[in-house]
Parts: C-alpha cells; structure tokens; sequence
C-alpha cells in the first residue's frame, strides 16, 4: 500500500472515531484513547483538540438540521 494511501485511510478512520466520539455513549476509556490518538495523528495540543470537537459538534448539529428539513 503507498504511503497516500495509508493516510487516505488513516485520516477516514479518524474521522469516524470522532464522529462516534460526538455521539456519545462511549466509557471514559474509550474517549480518552480516541482523545489520545487524534491528538497523535494530527498533532493537537489538547487546546486544539478541544477546538476541533466543537467544531464537529457544529457540524453535526447543521447536518441533523438538514435531514430534518427534506
């Protein structure tokens, strides 16, 4: 597999994590490996990371809006 791939990959699991991380539901285990590796693989500062889930979180919300509305 090339390196572009791998990442193409690693970036889409990623996103999944934090899209099952938004959701909620998980133990405190759960989210704090989630919390770990993000911050690892996109190098965050906790700060950052903070910053980013409110983010999703946003966009979650403006999503849920959307489906709503058809």
């Amino acid at each position: 597999m090339s390196e572009q791939g791998s990442g193409f990959q690693t970036i889409i699991a990623l996103g999944n994590l934090l899209a099952t991380l938004s959701e909620g539901g998980l133990n405190e285990s759960c989210k704090n490996r989630i919390k770990e590796v993000a911050e690892k693989i996109l190098e965050l500062s906790p700060d950052n990371f903070i910053s980013i889930m409110a983010d999703i979180y946003e966009l979650e919300s403006e999503a849920e809006q959307f489906l709503r509305s058809l």
